[in-house]
């Protein structure tokens, strides 16, 4: 059968040839390459499948090693011998949030909060007072001044890390005080509080450990003064940060910070503060804190958080949990005349730049425009002398942004 060729039209205009071409030089998608600003392209470094599967959600280092979570369990990851070994149980499968303080790495989520210890490299949780409270009566023996005398309890572990104090009652005594029928707690160290006769401070008396089902108070107190009567165990949340010796965990739309140099207590009537909406992200600056919800990005100006100067930094929203703080060497490399850290998070606008004192930039103005209910996690690389900050989201429709990046520098 013969080939017959077929006419072309011979009339008519073309409309859609400049529109889809490319200039030269120029590439439609870039998959797992990087351009520099000369416009260079170079492959992108691959990777290595450690462990097969699924349901791993979050990913960090601590001390030399690196540890990762799968499902509501958070293991460290040994990459020589390709084991995992227990950490805690989150009691979640939502990722947990992590922060350092004092070399101490505390983790947290919606099941609670745990202190991995930077030596021994294992996980515990603050002590906590059991639910039976020892009593306390008066004793023919000791020293003491005839008297009132108001008592307290609380119990340390072997970190001394130690519990919010109870109030055991007050009784009066002309010689000692006899503290009976005292839970056995294998590990811990009770911590008595007296105060003087008839006086209303407390100061410690009396620390032992666990093991006694009774002990007698004979003698004044000479201790310090008892700090934690009336606070809590901080609780849980999505995020967490860390500064000045406290910790900042958001759960919601409450941002709840605890003690200073006690990160894992707090009081419940006033270490808190309310946002719009659940809490996005917390960045913790030298000077203050950003935080961000519905309404946008705030920054909270101050070290004492119940007295913070709040102010809205900027009404772009961002994606939850996509803000990491970049070292000084980075921030440096941004804004002349910066010797701290600083913040960058990616919002509705593109990334932006949260500075030491409160302001924030946009590094990509007018170029993106992203949906802000999106949630992602970013990350500082530098790769071949390029300085980058990457992030993931948790969107995988085919129109959807599934990651974006920005070079630094």
């Amino acid at each position: 059968m013969p080939t017959v060729p077929l006419p072309m039209p011979r009339l008519g205009m073309d409309l859609l040839s400049e529109d889809s071409r490319l200039p030269a030089g120029c590439v439609r998608r870039a998959v797992n390459v990087d351009i520099d600003r000369d416009g260079q392209v170079a492959a992108r470094g691959g990777f290595v499948t450690r462990f097969a599967g699924g349901r791993f959600v979050a990913i960090g280092c601590f001390a030399g090693r690196c540890w990762v979570q799968r499902g509501r369990d958070v293991m460290w990851l040994d990459t020589s011998a390709f084991a995992m070994q227990p950490l805690l149980d989150a009691a979640s499968a939502q990722p947990v949030a992590t922060a350092e303080v004092n070399g101490d790495l505390w983790m947290a989520s919606s099941g609670g909060l745990w202190r991995v210890d930077g030596r021994s490299w294992r996980a515990s949780r603050a002590p906590v007072l059991p639910r039976v409270l020892p009593r306390v009566a008066a004793s023919h023996a000791g020293a003491l001044d005839e008297g009132v005398y108001g008592v307290a309890v609380s119990v340390s572990d072997a970190h001394g890390v130690e519990s919010a104090a109870a109030w055991l009652g007050e009784c009066r005594t002309n010689a000692g005080l006899l503290l009976h029928d005292l839970p056995v707690l294998p590990g811990l160290r009770w911590h008595v509080y007296l105060t003087a006769a008839n006086g209303d401070v407390l100061y410690e008396a009396e620390s032992f450990d666990a093991v006694a089902a009774q002990m007698l108070l004979g003698r004044l107190p000479s201790g310090q003064a008892c700090e934690t009567r009336g606070l809590a165990p901080l609780p849980g949340g999505h995020a967490i940060c860390a500064k000045g010796g406290r910790l900042y965990v958001a759960r919601g739309d409450i941002l709840m910070f605890s003690r200073a140099f006690r990160p894992w207590l707090y009081h419940p009537a006033h270490d808190w503060v309310s946002f719009a909406g659940r809490v996005r992200f917390l960045a913790a600056m030298q000077d203050g804190l950003f935080v961000g919800d519905d309404r946008g990005g705030w920054w909270l100006g101050g070290d004492d958080p119940q007295n913070a100067r709040m102010q809205l930094a900027s009404p772009a929203r961002a994606l939850a949990g996509s803000a990491v703080v970049l070292p000084a060497r980075e921030s440096a490399r941004l804004a002349q005349g910066l010797t701290v850290p600083c913040a960058v998070w990616l919002g509705e606008t593109g990334y932006q730049l949260g500075m030491p004192d409160g302001t924030v930039r946009d590094l990509q103005p007018g170029r993106l425009s992203l949906d802000a209910t999106q949630a992602g996690r970013s990350v500082h690389v530098r790769r071949s002398g390029m300085s980058q900050v990457v992030t993931l989201t948790n969107v995988y429709e085919p129109r959807a942004l599934p990651g974006a990046a920005v070079d630094l520098f």
